[in-house]
């Protein structure tokens, strides 16, 4: 069976449609040709706080430092104890709304070094979630967009 599925999006007024093009090089169903897309393109449920275990540990298995380890732990952590649900579920809007959000411990705003290097984390966190199918490349690339926070002196 030699089916091939391409799919796209076009962007119309504002909101983007799915594009899918079958090319058939046999006689296939459509049903057999659906059953393969969907086996192909399926995410793997995992929530926020299971992505972070298993990046840390990925990261802790690829020899990284001590101190590199332990930043991304809290950066991490302290960004799953915001989302408890579905990585999969988590939007753009979201993401950046946290990093609007952040607080230090007396309750002023973090600095925007600060914003930016979690910023940085959670882009790292979602591009190894796209790599283990656990989310969607068009959600990575969303929150991967997000404005980087100007410093005062630009």
């Amino acid at each position: 069976m030699a089916v091939k599925i391409y799919s796209g999006s076009r962007t119309v007024q504002g909101a983007q449609y799915p594009i899918f093009t079958l090319a058939y090089y046999a006689d296939v169903s459509l049903l057999t040709v659906v059953e393969d897309y969907v086996k192909r393109h399926s995410l793997v449920p995992k929530t926020i706080q299971e992505v972070v275990s298993e990046m840390l540990e990925d990261r802790r298995a690829a020899g990284c430092s001590q101190v590199h380890l332990r930043d991304l732990k809290m950066r991490l952590n302290r960004f799953a104890e915001t989302f408890h649900g579905l990585a999969s579920a988590v939007t753009a809007h979201q993401v950046r709304e946290y990093l609007q959000g952040l607080k230090r411990k007396n309750g002023k705003p973090v600095s925007n070094r600060t914003r930016r290097n979690f910023q940085t984390v959670i882009n790292s966190l979602f591009h190894f979630a796209r790599m283990r199918r656990y989310v969607v490349r068009e959600a990575v690339d969303e929150i991967c967009e997000i404005g980087s926070p100007k410093s005062a002196s630009s």
